[in-house]
């Protein structure tokens, strides 16, 4: 049973919320730029409760990441990568989540609708919430105050100068 493309239209409408007129014009063109997608892609996603691409897209991070660790310093004896490669990877992740935010969006947005029959679950599933960006952004605190802590505290030089008695 096919839906005729206003009853589409309506759906999308209700499931994106009050950006709809934005997404919509969006999807019209093959790829278009998204703002948000390019400086806050990880966060852009959670807001817009694109849970499986954001979850995606960290697991990318951290694979390069391990990598590229790998790569520069086990093949390469390099102390780190250099700091350019990693402006660089930086500054691919949020080219492509730029420009394919959009489209990306637009699939996750299609997906749902066709797996939701009725109106309240569209707004329900659909929509924008800022409870999961604002926990990732707290995970995130967190995780860079323990490293600072344990950077500070427990550094190979601090370590060394702790205990050079015991390992003489």
């Amino acid at each position: 049973m096919d839906e005729s493309s206003d009853e589409l239209l309506k759906k999308k409408k209700i499931f994106i919320g009050k950006k709809a007129n934005y997404y919509i014009r969006r999807w019209e063109k093959p790829n278009s730029w998204n703002w948000a997608a390019f400086f806050l892609a990880f966060f852009w996603m959670l807001y817009r409760k694109m849970y499986l691409y954001a979850s995606i897209f960290i697991g990318i991070i951290f694979v390069e990441s391990i990598l590229s660790e790998i790569f520069f310093t086990v093949i390469l004896e390099m102390p780190e990568a250099p700091d350019y490669y990693s402006k660089a990877v930086q500054f691919t992740y949020a080219s492509l989540s730029g420009i394919f935010g959009n489209q990306l969006y637009k699939i996750h947005t299609e997906k749902k609708i066709s797996m939701i029959d009725n109106e309240d679950q569209l707004i329900e599933e659909g929509g924008t919430t800022l409870v999961a960006p604002i926990l990732a952004l707290a995970a995130l605190l967190i995780l860079i105050a323990i490293n600072a802590f344990f950077l500070l505290n427990f550094s190979p030089e601090t370590f060394l100068e702790d205990n050079s008695r015991i390992l003489r």
